[in-house]
């Protein structure tokens, strides 16, 4: 069982000979909780602390101060005053303070001045509770205790601070008359939709003209505002999920950890019910992102976006956005520095191109230099600018540029080595980061770029970044007197240093990923945060191919990373980082290594379909390995030819493989790899309809594994076997153990196939609901990370469900989405699959006629397939859709031919078949079994 990872105390104080029947229902009832949410709860009774001298008192406070919450039952005592201490310690540290009296209590004449002015501070500071009999207080305290550790557990796993809360409109936002009352208008409370748009180049505004709209209009939104910027989550593996997680907790909203990206959206809206809200939505990429932060009606969302995007559903167009007209340029100008003369203002503006970007640059430089005059500023910008347009400068616009030069020119040295360096990063950085690259450099320096307008700051976060066009710009910045040649090696010194710092990075991420699960909780979230960063700095060793090493770092950037890699990206990446990794094996001559990476490959290309570039990663695997004479290298090979063979529907094959692969490692003495194979075994086994034989395996292997992922493994496929044997409740358990264990190491592949088996189970179970909400999350994990196979078994299960809710055209929808996958794959075990789910979704909705047609493209797909349990399946099916049309021969025939093969296998379908054949037949279809999608 995977081990709780919080511990919540729960602090019980009562005087000690006081209404002891009541205090032993009490603790019964709590000790009977222990674990509430995946948290282990604690009951801490002052009883424990028990005495008259002051020792005992300290003791019990000092309890009460390491616990989180406090239950206080008072009943006719006062004693010795320890009760009271206890909560005033409780109340001092602000903890949640549950507290009971005992109706009707008789109170002792002894302590009864004190007990009362006790019970009057707690009916002041607390909504207290009355209770008769014990059992009426046991319940009690559950039931709010409950409610309480939700919210507790709720703000816990919320993030810090509100990260969506709206930033103020800048200080210095001149202009934009007409495209403010255009949105207000469009936002505003008498328009229909209260959706806008706007859309435009890169600085030319766009989120400054919306904070702006934003603070026009905060009258009118004041239940709720949020600014969303979505350019910092695109490559996130949830996409929007991050977002709509935070903004959903921004709100005081609840989601179920495995909510998917709809349900998500849903509750947003639902948190946004009644209020009055204001949703800004940043940088936008598609429509999709837009369809999943629509508001209720009473809400407004305005879009920002280089793209000309269309809002879902409504008639809105979008704005778009120009450079300011020449009025708004001189007022920009004047804002930021008032001693710019109109004459100059003009000639700056223009000179500028009219960008507001470029224009607060300059202004900036004017104000921040008042030693520089704004005419002689003109006369350089004017001269840069003549000398950009006759050198035929491209990329960032002349006039951009030009103002960007003057603007750098005035820093001090180690300001513009700080900027040119600060180039190479591709995304935001932290501060560490960036003086590890800008070597030498001060927190000052960077603290001038900020104030330069030169390079952002984000507060919450606490991160840097430079606008695209600041990046473009100073990554060409030559400079140092001219000297290109200089300007390149000192380009290439900081790329070495960003890669360096982001080798030492992925080192402290990998140790984390293998340690507690918090520190993976934090490795998560910096390898996430961090990707962009990670992929540059790989990417810069894997082109200095003549630097062994180079070549050995960028080996050591893939071995570090590999778990998270596995468990956090999609096969292209995967397979763009162990293909460099290879390579620089192969140039090292490390022919170990470049085997292991081969093998890793080839997992990757088979789960691309890329059959045969998975076999020659194989056959160059075990060629190493024979030339190294290394026998778990040349166990590892035959272990990943069983894994192409299974993926290419040859199991036969694969046997054969995995029983080589296994005795080696039984040779060698090597568990994990053992492990590993003995899973594989299992997946051959259950592709040719041996079930009983991959369970046995199965189970072996979660008895034996050392590691989290592995077990993880292990479970769900011994749960897809248990399924297949008709024992759900066993199937259940596995499902539910192995999604802990992924949610606990970020295991995303894992996630989606755990859910996917419950799924299955429920489906199995008549619960079909339930099912269809648990394919649904399985498929969007899958979709977001790149998984083919994860999604075909999760549009074929979401069919099987839809189907048995009669919702037959979204049933064949998702089907006919799921035999595109398949073909495309090409597996034709896979298709037959499909084609069988068609089949019973047509079956259910009472069309039998396209019910056979199906099945008998099915049936016809089975003849040479390896595992008989397809043509099996096939025949079954088509015999209760023929007997259902009304056919009498037909139907038998197909029956006795489906049960000859399902005796043989021992198959629990055997026998309703069996029953099939000798009463009338039943009504119920029989759908295919849960695509296989998890191994290792």
């Amino acid at each position: 069982m995977k081990p709780l990872t919080l511990t919540l105390r729960v602090f019980v104080s009562s005087t000690s000979k006081d209404l002891p029947a009541e205090r032993a229902a009490l603790l019964r009832a709590l000790r009977g909780l222990r674990a509430y949410r995946s948290v282990k709860i604690n009951v801490v009774v002052m009883e424990e602390f028990v005495s008259r001298h002051e020792g005992a008192r300290r003791t019990s406070t000092d309890e009460v101060g390491n616990s989180h919450f406090y239950v206080g039952v008072i009943g006719e005592r006062y004693s010795t005053g320890i009760t009271e201490a206890e909560y005033d310690k409780a109340h001092e540290l602000g903890m949640r303070c549950l507290i009971y009296f005992k109706k009707n209590a008789p109170v002792e004449r002894a302590g009864r001045a004190r007990l009362s002015a006790f019970k009057k501070k707690l009916r002041d500071r607390h909504v207290c509770s009355d209770f008769a009999q014990p059992d009426e207080l046991a319940q009690a305290v559950l039931a709010s205790l409950r409610k309480y550790l939700d919210e507790f557990i709720d703000e816990l796993s919320r993030p810090d601070g509100e990260p969506y809360a709206m930033p103020p409109s800048r200080t210095d936002f001149v202009g934009r008359r007409q495209e403010i009352r255009t949105l207000a208008g469009a936002l505003g409370p008498s328009a229909r939709d209260r959706v806008a748009v706007v859309h435009g180049m890169s600085g030319v505004g766009k989120t400054a003209l919306a904070l702006e709209v934003a603070r026009r209009l905060r009258g009118v939104y004041t239940d709720a505002r949020l600014f969303i910027k979505l350019s910092r989550t695109n490559d996130a593996p949830f996409g929007l999920r991050v977002p709509l997680l935070n903004c959903i907790s921004q709100l005081g909203g609840r989601y179920d950890d495995s909510d998917n990206v709809e349900s998500l959206a849903a509750t947003f809206r639902q948190c946004l019910s009644g209020k009055r809200a204001l949703i800004i939505l940043d940088d936008a990429v598609d429509e999709k992102q837009i369809e999943h932060f629509l508001p209720p009606a009473g809400c407004a969302l305005l879009v920002t976006s280089h793209e000309k995007l269309l809002a879902p559903d409504t008639g809105t167009e979008p704005l778009e956005l120009r450079p300011f007209d020449e009025e708004d340029a001189h007022a920009l100008l004047l804002r930021i520095e008032p001693r710019i003369l109109p004459r100059a203002a003009q000639q700056i503006a223009r000179l500028c191109g009219h960008l507001p970007l470029a224009l607060r640059a300059a202004a900036s430089l004017l104000k921040a230099t008042p030693d520089l005059d704004p005419g002689e500023y003109v006369r350089r910008l004017r001269r840069e600018r003549g000398v950009l347009e006759a050198l035929g400068e491209k990329g960032v616009a002349v006039g951009v540029r030009a103002s960007f030069n003057l603007s750098y020119e005035r820093l001090p040295d180690g300001a513009r080595r700080c900027l040119r360096r600060l180039s190479v990063f591709p995304a935001s950085f932290d501060e560490g980061a960036a003086l590890a690259v800008c070597e030498g450099a001060s927190r000052e320096e960077l603290s001038l770029l900020v104030r330069r307008s030169l390079v952002s700051f984000d507060r919450k976060s606490r991160r840097y970044r430079l606008h695209d066009l600041m990046r473009a710009y100073a990554g060409r910045t030559p400079d140092i007197e001219g000297r290109a040649a200089q300007a390149a090696a000192e380009r290439a010194a900081a790329a070495q240093r960003h890669s360096e710092y982001f080798r030492l990075l992925a080192i402290k991420i990998g140790e984390m990923y293998g340690g507690p699960p918090a520190d993976v909780r934090k490795g998560v979230a910096k390898f996430d945060a961090e990707w962009e960063n990670l992929c540059a700095g790989r990417a810069w060793l894997a082109r200095r191919r003549a630097s062994a090493e180079s070549q050995k770092r960028c080996v050591e950037y893939a071995k570090t990373l590999y778990l998270p890699l596995l468990l956090r990206r999609g096969p292209k990446e995967q397979a763009a980082w162990l293909e460099d990794a290879q390579a620089a094996c192969a140039r090292l001559k490390w022919e170990t290594e470049q085997g292991r990476f081969l093998c890793g490959l080839s997992t990757v290309y088979s789960s691309m379909a890329a059959w045969e570039s998975a076999e020659d990663c194989c056959r160059r695997a075990l060629e190493l390995a024979d030339k190294t004479r290394v026998r778990v290298a040349k166990a590892d090979a035959h272990g990943s030819y069983g894994n192409a063979y299974v993926s290419a529907g040859l199991p036969s094959k694969a046997v054969n493989k995995f029983k080589q692969c296994l005795k080696i490692l039984y040779e060698e003495e090597d568990r994990e790899g053992f492990v590993r194979t003995l899973i594989n075994l299992g997946s051959a086994y259950a592709a040719l309809g041996r079930s009983h034989e991959a369970a046995a395996c199965y189970k072996g292997a979660a008895a034996a594994a050392a590691d989290s992922l592995t077990m993880s493994v292990a479970l769900v496929n011994l749960g897809d076997e248990c399924v297949k044997l008709l024992e759900a409740g066993r199937a259940r358990e596995c499902y539910e153990e192995a999604l802990k264990l992924a949610k606990k190491t970020g295991d995303l592949r894992g996630k989606a196939a755990a859910l996917n088996g419950l799924g299955s189970v429920c489906a199995a179970t008549e619960q079909h609901r339930p099912a269809l909400r648990h394919h649904r999350q399985a498929l969007d994990i899958s979709r977001k990370i790149g998984d083919k196979a994860g999604e075909l078994a999760a549009l074929c299960n979401q069919g099987n469900a839809l189907a048995e809710l009669k919702k037959t055209d979204e049933a064949v929808k998702a089907h006919e989405e799921a035999l595109k996958i398949c073909r495309r794959l090409g597996v034709r075990a896979y298709e037959v699959l499909v084609l069988g789910n068609l089949g019973h979704a047509y079956y259910v909705s009472g069309d039998y006629d396209r019910s056979i047609t199906h099945h008998r493209q099915a049936l016809a797909l089975t003849r040479g397939l390896p595992n008989p349990t397809y043509r099996a399946t096939a025949l079954w099916n088509l015999a209760q859709a023929r007997r259902r049309k009304g056919e009498s021969v037909t139907p038998e025939r197909h029956a006795r031919a489906a049960l000859k093969i399902y005796t043989r296998l021992g198959h629990p379908l055997a026998a309703a078949v069996r029953e099939f054949l000798h009463q009338t037949g039943s009504d119920k279809g029989s759908s295919t079994a849960p695509l296989r999608t998890h191994t290792t």
